[in-house]
């Protein structure tokens, strides 16, 4: 009689199906085990994933590649000087040599230098060659099995450009766990949609934009013996798959129609790699933060103090004039939002985006948290701090009320796309923001609605209208870039806090500590300054270390599904596949193991049966999922032969 040893290995499940939750497995055997009267199945070890839990740590199994898309963005709280002629009607003249900015369209007397405390995109003024073009900012996909994940995987999109080019554009699917959809998956594209039948890019079957799944990454190349995969195949995350769990709607005539005069967004990529290690939270902060904030020393010039980082640039002064095109934030509601740049003439230079992208952990929440995605305003003591301002309540007049605002940021930026991969693995969205740092990243929910708690922000490009007409800036018809919902500082951005103590006077002594600061007539010259130390940070929805999730429990229990039946009673229900009850706090180099000492023994009665299929699940003490464990769990059952008694044949 031999007893038999079945080895049922979490990480074996995952080399087939990547997608499984930790703890949550099946182990076929090729050769089937028969179960007869008299004998017995143990749980002879399990080995639990509890590394994470154990030492609070964050391990990285293999090193992630991981990518972001980013926009910038000026606070326009300095505005300018105007300079007022008496007359009616009463003109204004803007001034080169006074004003901070110079708006579209100054000649019209409507539209002068003013400061008004909003958010101004950083933009570049395209003209496309006709009114053929279509701008997509989104692909459209779906789910297949509402309890299994859809995306996660990246493709390629061909079409022409407005420089008449072909070319290939990655599209990332973000990965979603469950929900039918439809998901969006954001994109920045502008085509010719005129580029159709035999004029189409090659392969593209006609159409004039098409998708593929991709068969090299630098430079993009599309895997074209694939074949076209939008509106018409089916696609599991990482390879073809006519059985997969996603599918893309059709690209045939999507997108927005834009104007020949265009104000595009800048998106600008970001890479840097996490290696494989075991981290403290705070390392990894450290490990991020130090390659974002990176300069590559050779890179910096004259007009380019920030090197080639993308967080920071520099605009005015004749810098960067491609670049120094903004145009007011909005959600779409206003027709004829307020675009400038920043003043060419020399004196006016200035940086627009971030000085420091700083990711940052709670000890006490125990979540990341992006503190700094902005430029701070700087006092006089170079500390960070917000700017208090009286501005006139109409610019075109010398003499209306005054009205007061407080500033707490000078620009900032946004992030528009995550992502990440394995290294060696390119095509698979690993999830290390969502699911290593706990940020909301999904732009919609399962059932396809908006998600309002998405850190992403949401642009598409739009030159029309159904409510208004054509969209205008400073009164010149053209297309602009619309967001999903006007960002705001603690979801999308962040900023200063601005607390009650910022308008309090203590300049002058502990006699002015008790009045409020005064604010001249028109002082956007000589804001007053209040120290603010604190910021309105992006925080994480979710937390990966196990003490911020239910860890509060003694035990585990391993259920496996099999040919067998234990029989394991709780006060108002039965769990026929509990094998093992396993003390969490054994541990073994930070797993949490078990001997046949915990095993519930089953001992077989009736005709025998064949064992080739074992469904594990690590459940906590309220016979749920873990939450807080890895994925490298092992549970060893044995079969102990029945010992046959004399004479019986």
């Amino acid at each position: 009689m031999t007893n038999t040893i079945i080895e049922c290995r979490n990480q074996d499940a995952l080399q087939l199906e990547p997608d499984l939750q930790p703890g949550e497995w099946t182990t076929n055997i090729q050769e089937k085990v028969t179960l007869e009267e008299g004998d017995s199945i143990i749980c002879r070890n399990a080995f639990i994933d509890s590394r994470a839990s154990s030492s609070q740590k964050i391990i990285i199994q293999k090193d992630q590649e991981c990518n972001l898309n980013i926009v910038r963005y000026l606070r326009n709280y300095r505005g300018a000087i105007n300079t007022y002629v008496a007359g009616p009607p009463a003109t204004v003249n803007v001034s080169e040599s006074t004003s901070q900015i110079v708006p579209y369209n100054a000649t019209e007397n409507v539209y002068v230098a003013q400061n008004d405390n909003l958010d101004y995109i950083q933009c570049a003024r395209t003209t496309v060659p006709n009114s053929s073009y279509k701008y997509l900012g989104e692909v459209i996909y779906r789910g297949h099995d509402i309890f299994y994940p859809s995306g996660g995987v990246n493709l390629c999109a061909r079409y022409f450009n407005e420089s008449g080019a072909v070319v290939n554009t990655l599209v990332n699917l973000p990965r979603t766990f469950n929900g039918l959809g439809p998901f969006k998956a954001p994109c920045a594209i502008t085509y010719d949609a005129s580029k159709t039948g035999a004029a189409a890019p090659s392969s593209n079957g006609g159409q004039a934009i098409r998708m593929f799944f991709v068969s090299g990454f630098d430079p993009i190349v599309p895997s074209i013996q694939d074949g076209p995969i939008d509106g018409i195949g089916i696609i599991a995350p990482g390879v073809p798959n006519t059985n997969g769990r996603t599918s893309i709607d059709s690209l045939l005539g999507s997108g927005n129609a834009i104007p020949t005069d265009n104000f595009i967004v800048i998106e600008s990529p970001v890479k840097f790699t996490i290696p494989t290690a075991n981290y403290e939270p705070n390392e990894l902060c450290d490990v991020v933060n130090r390659q974002l904030d990176a300069v590559t020393p050779g890179t910096i010039g004259a007009s380019n103090l920030s090197g080639d980082n993308q967080f920071l640039s520099q605009v005015g002064g004749g810098q960067n004039m491609a670049s120094n095109q903004f145009v007011r934030i909005t959600d779409g509601t206003v027709q004829n939002p307020y675009g400038f740049q920043v003043n060419n003439t020399a004196g006016f230079t200035q940086f627009v985006g971030t000085n420091q992208v700083v990711l940052s952990y709670d000890d006490a929440t125990q979540k990341f948290f992006w503190e700094f995605l902005h430029f701070p305003i700087y006092d006089s003591t170079n500390g960070p701090s917000v700017a208090l301002l009286s501005v006139l309540s109409n610019f075109t007049d010398g003499s209306s009320p005054q009205t007061a605002f407080i500033a707490n940021k000078n620009s900032g930026v946004m992030f528009t796309k995550m992502s990440s991969n394995n290294a060696d693995d390119p095509t698979f969205d690993s999830g290390f923001f969502n699911e290593i740092l706990g940020f909301d990243t999904a732009i919609t929910k399962s059932d396809g609605t908006p998600n309002p708690n998405c850190i992403l922000a949401q642009i598409t490009h739009k030159g029309a209208s159904s409510v208004f007409g054509n969209y205008l800036v400073n009164g010149i018809p053209g297309g602009i870039p619309v967001f999903d919902r006007v960002p705001k500082d603690g979801l999308e951005t962040t900023g200063e806090f601005i607390g009650l103590d910022a308008g309090v006077d203590k300049t002058s002594g502990h006699d002015s500590s008790y009045k409020p600061l005064t604010l001249n007539p028109d002082n956007q010259t000589a804001p007053q300054f209040a120290t603010s130390d604190k910021t309105i940070q992006i925080e994480a929805v979710d937390s990966i270390l196990a003490s911020s999730q239910k860890i509060d429990f003694g035990y585990f229990l391993v259920e496996v599904k099999a040919q067998f039946q234990n029989d394991f009673r709780m006060p108002d229900d039965r769990n026929s596949s509990v094998v093992a009850i396993v003390n969490r706090f054994y541990e073994l180099n930070s797993f949490t193991s078990s001997d046949q000492s915990d095993s519930i023994v089953y001992t077989h009665k009736g005709a025998p049966v064949m064992l080739s299929s074992f469904k594990c699940r690590i459940l906590d003490s309220e016979k749920n999922l873990s939450a807080n464990i890895g994925n490298d769990n092992t549970v060893f059952l044995e079969v102990v032969k029945a010992i046959k008694k004399p004479g019986n044949k």
